[in-house]
């Protein structure tokens, strides 16, 4: 009995602990974490998918665009369901969160141009697919360009809905109560793992370094990389701890493994 009350104990006390602004140094954790050691068997595994997309299997297909699609909706759902919980943290006493007209880190815009950059990657890759490696006609190109642009305005404006207090307290208790809050957490932290899923298949891109010139490229081009993707899906807890030190040391610890595998690792024995 006695350790079933420690366990509970426990739970109780992580629970308290992630409550007070500490969920993005867990989610730091989480992704150091599975890059040091589950990243290579999904970056293969993946990497296995996008071969046999290329060669005409459409349920491989199928399977990445249900990918990209999670992509695509996991950050707002996660917003949606953790927006009244941030605003009640944003108004305690105790609260150590950022207003957002503070920084042009967390301005809209900023965000708005990295999703548009990875929508407009992602429906290149994609028309890859469709077309065989051929250059798309440019009406396709034209559609292309149009509905990248307009998901990711959608996109940026449901997830920036996320810093703005609810006009009025949720009708549902399950919005209210604490399983919102957590289903949301799962949201975000799923939608972190398939951004380092992506930013790994990115830096299979990346040649062995020949000089200490070129790993001094390769290391810079790999450290603002890492950080331009892993701010989209971490921006929600970024608002929480940014003005902590300890932020941005464990966001650089939880991106140096995949940098270490792009430059001397066993990416380069894989490419498309």
């Amino acid at each position: 009995m006695s350790e079933k009350t420690n366990l509970k104990q426990y739970l109780f006390a992580f629970a308290a602990w992630a409550r007070r602004g500490n969920r993005g140094l867990l989610l730091d954790l989480f992704v150091f974490a599975v890059n040091t050691f589950l990243m290579g068997v999904l970056v293969q595994q993946f990497y296995e998918i996008i071969v046999s997309a290329k060669q005409g299997d459409e349920s491989a297909v199928f399977v990445i665009f249900l990918y990209f699609f999670a992509m695509l909706v996991l950050a707002p759902t996660g917003a949606f369901l953790k927006r009244w919980h941030h605003s009640e943290q944003q108004t305690s006493a105790n609260s150590d969160w950022v207003e957002m007209g503070n920084g042009c880190l967390f301005n809209p815009l900023i965000y708005f141009g990295l999703i548009a950059v990875l929508s407009g990657a992602v429906g290149a890759l994609f028309f890859h697919f469709i077309f065989g490696g051929a250059t798309p006609p440019a009406a396709a190109q034209t559609v292309l360009v149009v509905v990248g642009l307009a998901l990711a305005v959608v996109h940026t404006v449901f997830v920036y809905r996320y810093f703005s207090p609810p006009s009025r307290v949720p009708r549902t208790e399950f919005m209210r109560g604490p399983m919102s809050d957590l289903a949301g957490d799962i949201c975000i932290f799923l939608n972190m793992l398939l951004y380092q899923v992506l930013w790994n298949m990115l830096a299979l891109g990346f040649e062995r370094p020949k000089s200490g010139a070129d790993i001094f490229t390769d290391l810079l081009a790999l450290g603002v990389g890492s950080l331009l993707i892993y701010f989209p899906p971490r921006i929600f807890y970024l608002a929480e701890d940014i003005r902590r030190p300890r932020t941005w040391f464990f966001i650089v610890l939880a991106n140096l493994p995949v940098i270490y595998r792009a430059i001397f690792g066993n990416y380069h024995a894989m490419r498309f």
